[in-house]
């Protein structure tokens, strides 16, 4: 069963690393919005302003033997306009993250549990943290948390908060 659904969507980068601009680094400054970091780069010594964009837009939900289907493609807000996003919602428990496109990732999401996932030649750790799904053909929400690791380097950590309407 395939079928339209409205899809709000808050990502939060909380900056974890000790500097800032390591932050920036893994994100090209032509896929992210003017002055996306600016007020960050403005205060270096405060980590409570953390760069978040939320957005509503519309998507797929699809149902298979092996889980749920959510597809979106991404906002210009978050730098990635013309990149789809897939979150494959498996019956076993984990959750994957497919974004094609000029910023393609994939990850893996299960609570507790640690992941290295590709990224072109440097593959990075992905560790769950928080994960909470309630999607069903109803709606419903999908919460997750996680950090990244690359290189035993603890760069960034993650949030999503997706709610789905019928």
């Amino acid at each position: 069963m395939k079928k339209d659904i409205n899809i709000r969507i808050k990502e939060i980068w909380h900056n974890n690393v000790e500097d800032d601009r390591d932050l920036i680094d893994l994100f090209s400054s032509e896929d992210l919005p003017d002055n996306f970091f600016s007020e960050i780069l403005q205060n270096e010594n405060s980590l409570s302003q953390t760069p978040q964009v939320e957005f509503t837009t519309q998507g797929t939900y699809e149902e298979s033997k092996d889980g749920i289907s959510i597809t979106y493609e991404e906002s210009e807000l978050t730098g990635m306009k013309g990149a789809v996003t897939k979150f494959f919602i498996s019956n076993k428990g984990y959750i994957t993250m497919l974004r094609t496109g000029k910023n393609a990732i994939n990850l893996t999401f299960e609570k507790d549990k640690n992941y290295l996932c590709p990224n072109g030649n440097e593959p990075f750790l992905v560790t769950t943290h928080n994960l909470k799904n309630s999607i069903s053909e109803k709606g419903g929400s999908l919460d997750i948390s996680y950090t990244i690791n690359v290189d035993g380097v603890l760069t960034e950590h993650n949030e999503f908060n997706i709610d789905i309407g019928v």
